[in-house]
């Protein structure tokens, strides 16, 4: 089944994500999973390979006159680690099994987004 989930940055509350762009426009991402396959290590890759997939699709702008796309790395790396969190806690909520590999993820992208 596939989940869409609206990150926030207050997460309980449940708000759109607001990541600075370079511009600092704040965006509002939300994050389409399937919470079945965070029960295994290999669906828990499939999973964070479409969120990283999707926060660079949301952090991305266009540029003028035929220069590539600029994507803005910090604002990947917030929406990956507030989305990431998000999902793990309601994952817990909801009594799932979630696979080491994702939560370990999670973990690893709340831990680097404490450090900015």
């Amino acid at each position: 089944m596939m989940k869409s989930l609206l990150i926030g940055a207050a997460l309980s509350a449940g708000l759109p994500l607001v990541a600075a762009a370079e511009t600092l426009t704040p965006i509002s991402v939300t994050v389409a999973y399937d919470k079945e396959l965070l029960a295994s290590n290999s669906g828990a890759e499939v999973v964070l390979d479409s969120m990283r997939k999707q926060a660079r699709d949301a952090c991305t702008t266009p540029r003028s006159l035929g220069r590539s796309p600029m994507v803005d790395k910090a604002c990947v790396n917030d929406v990956m680690a507030k989305a990431a969190t998000k999902i793990l806690r309601k994952q817990e909520d909801e009594g799932l099994e979630t696979a080491p590999a994702f939560a370990q993820a999670a973990r690893l992208q709340t831990a680097d987004l404490g450090q900015r």
